[in-house]
């Protein structure tokens, strides 16, 4: 796959009015990113209301300043560069806020600089709201294609097989009872697991090189992501 791929190079261009094709761009990545940092934003203690606005306001400022084009010269994950300056702008979103309406210093009002109680880290909560939105675009994705081409039961061996043992937390069939139910061989289901696996690899990393900074990038977060299914 080549790289930086054409969404990335498009988003990153310095032009001096973002596009409409470069909004577009961002538009994407915003549905990639704007759970994540939402519940990111929830979890650092600031209320709903707030934090949607936030992240509305994050996502236009990144786009006024060109900071996607900043991030492919930083070395690293792009996951950690997005982090660090959501937390950096949801520090002085508040401070300018509370500035307006000139609350006396002490902190960042409804902004706790620790997570809540009961809550995991806030990063924690972030990776694991991202890999878990990735996770489903890329399953939806693939049970599209292959319903386009005639092959939804590859779709549905994986899903019993792979997917539906990991997120619901439940033990994953043999071969020889998905072939039972479905009147297949157990060699055809396992074909047809494998062919759904190498499909959704193939879909995975389409996806993370629409925002990873770079090829190191792309191949950490294709490892996290196959792992949260198992695949890695």
């Amino acid at each position: 796959m080549a790289f930086p791929s054409t969404h990335w190079s498009l988003i990153a261009r310095a032009d001096d009015e973002p596009s409409p094709a470069q909004r577009m761009a961002l538009e994407r990545l915003a549905v990639r990113y704007w759970r994540p940092a939402y519940v990111h934003l929830r979890a650092r203690g600031i209320d709903a209301d707030d934090a949607e606005d936030l992240v509305q306001d994050f996502f236009e400022n990144w786009l006024q300043r060109n900071l996607f084009g900043k991030a492919t010269q930083v070395r690293g994950r792009f996951r950690d560069f997005f982090l660090t300056s959501l937390n950096n702008f949801a520090k002085n979103w508040f401070r300018d806020r509370n500035a307006k309406k000139r609350q006396p210093e002490g902190g960042f009002g409804s902004y706790q600089e620790d997570e809540l109680p009961g809550q995991d880290d806030p990063e924690i909560e972030f990776v694991r709201a991202f890999q878990s939105d990735m996770t489903r675009q890329v399953l939806d994705a693939l049970e599209l294609e292959f319903k386009k081409s005639g092959k939804a039961q590859h779709f549905l061996m994986f899903r019993r097989r792979i997917v539906e043992p990991v997120l619901d937390g439940v033990e994953a069939p043999s071969y020889r009872d998905l072939a039972d139910g479905e009147e297949l061989s157990e060699k055809q289901v396992a074909n047809q697991v494998l062919t759904a696996r190498r499909a959704y690899r193939r879909l995975l990393e389409s996806h993370v090189a629409e925002y990873a900074a770079s090829p190191e990038d792309l191949k950490l977060e294709l490892a996290d992501l196959l792992g949260y299914l198992r695949l890695a």
